[in-house]
């Protein structure tokens, strides 16, 4: 029979070796368990944090979530997992207020990505080579700017007060739904590239296909 490893277990294993791919993968699982947190957090209405690798003697790739209001009960699935975590006595007077609150002035930063490219003859022995050679060709002088495929806008700083962008300590952007839909499949696509670029400098040129919209 075969040896079964999580993928916990596989970080570990790479960084006992002193594997110079140790620090690539962690980042990368790790950044692949921030984006299911996120995406986990907008769908129920909590607050999440980044995930993080603690090792397989603790609790491996997690990531923490919390209630968004004091006296939040926790939400299924969450309720499956470390219920002792979780503070289920409801107090309805802590959750959100219903009706006419303070007004307050927030200055609020948007981003849309604009994706630039380039088009570069290579001379290669195969496609695969090619393709290779495009991804590791750092030079993107005449690169062009493509408006036609420009993501949704999401936020990307929250400070109190009128005109305070980057005048005094910004706030928390909230997981639950600030981050569009296009913007979670962009940071997806951001990890798949950066997987392939990963492969292609560790001699692995082709990658199994990922279906990210099963």
């Amino acid at each position: 029979m075969a040896k079964q490893l999580t993928l916990d277990e596989m970080i570990e294993s790479l960084t006992l070796m002193n594997h110079p791919a140790a620090g690539a993968c962690q980042a990368v699982i790790e950044a692949i368990g921030t984006l299911m947190a996120d995406t986990i957090a907008a769908a129920l209405g909590v607050t999440a944090g980044p995930a993080t690798f603690e090792g397989t003697a603790f609790a491996g790739t997690c990531a923490p979530f919390r209630p968004t209001y004091p006296g939040q009960p926790c939400p299924s699935p969450l309720s499956d997992y470390d219920p002792e975590e979780w503070d289920n006595d409801v107090d309805p007077s802590l959750a959100p207020a219903a009706g006419p609150s303070t007004i307050s002035h927030y200055t609020i930063e948007t981003t849309i990505r604009r994706p630039f490219y380039k088009h570069r003859v290579y001379e290669a022995a195969t496609l695969d080579d090619a393709c290779r050679q495009a991804l590791q060709d750092d030079d993107w002088e005449g690169e062009k700017l493509d408006d036609e495929t420009a993501g949704e806008p999401y936020v990307t700083g929250i400070w109190t007060g009128e005109d305070a962008a980057y005048k005094n300590a910004s706030l928390p952007i909230p997981t639950n739904g600030h981050a569009s839909g296009e913007h979670k499949m962009q940071e997806v696509d951001l990890l798949l590239a950066l997987l392939k670029r990963f492969a292609s400098t560790t001699g692995r040129h082709t990658l199994p296909h990922l279906d990210i919209n099963s």
